[in-house]
């Protein structure tokens, strides 16, 4: 299974939890992967990453938006390869601190 077809299978079905279940995967696994690609925006994971490029802890992110850290940390990109493990995925930068 590679990340191509997970995103593909969720552009036809337009459903994290259908595409999840296809893939015998969590919806937050699919939800990474679309995040990392680029498909994956919604009002309050812009929020997320805008603010982790600013250079806002994950926790004051999480204190300001009232939610969980594991909430915020399933919005970032996944920074430690891929789920097959053929590639690795690129991490946000982070905005230089001034």
């Amino acid at each position: 299974m590679s990340d191509e077809k997970v995103i593909n299978a969720y552009l036809e079905n337009n459903s994290i939890r259908t595409t999840a279940k296809e893939f015998c995967l969590s919806p937050q696994k699919v939800r990474r992967i679309l995040i990392n690609s680029g498909i994956y925006k919604t009002d309050i994971s812009l929020v997320i990453r805008d603010a982790y490029a600013d250079g806002q802890s994950i926790e004051k992110i999480a204190e300001a938006l009232k939610i969980t850290v594991k909430a915020v940390n399933s919005y970032l990109p996944y920074a430690h390869g891929d789920y097959d493990g053929n590639s690795r995925t690129t991490k946000w930068r982070r905005k230089p601190s001034l």
